[in-house]
């Protein structure tokens, strides 16, 4: 459970959602209480986190296991929503995969976001 007691489904977005919480402070942060459906592909996304910061809505969605193996079909559908998210009107996207926090801290997660601002 994060500090504000919200759920997350990982440790790994347990601790990105921890560090939003901190980081941006004043932002609104909603972790999958919306739902979105790709219309092309009848497939439904709840994205991890809807940030609603300084004017702008963003939806940040964390691609944990991108680079595995794990799980079939888990980088095409994360490309499908990829694709949907960036081509949503009205929300601002932002992609994070493991190599944008893991082993350099939150620094990659600051710097996409900042270069959105």
């Amino acid at each position: 459970m994060g500090l504000d007691g919200q759920l997350c489904d990982s440790v790994e977005e347990l601790q990105i959602h921890n560090f939003l919480c901190e980081w941006l402070h004043d932002a609104q942060i909603k972790r999958e209480k919306i739902k979105f459906v790709n219309p092309s592909t009848e497939e439904r996304y709840f994205p991890d986190w809807i940030i609603d910061f300084q004017g702008d809505t963003y939806i940040i969605e964390y691609f944990g296991l991108y680079h595995s193996n794990k799980y079939k079909g888990y980088r095409e559908k994360a490309n499908r929503k990829i694709a949907f998210y960036q081509n949503l009107d009205g929300y601002i996207f932002l992609p994070i995969f493991p190599e944008d926090f893991k082993g350099v801290g939150f620094d990659g997660i600051k710097n996409k976001f900042n270069a959105l601002l």
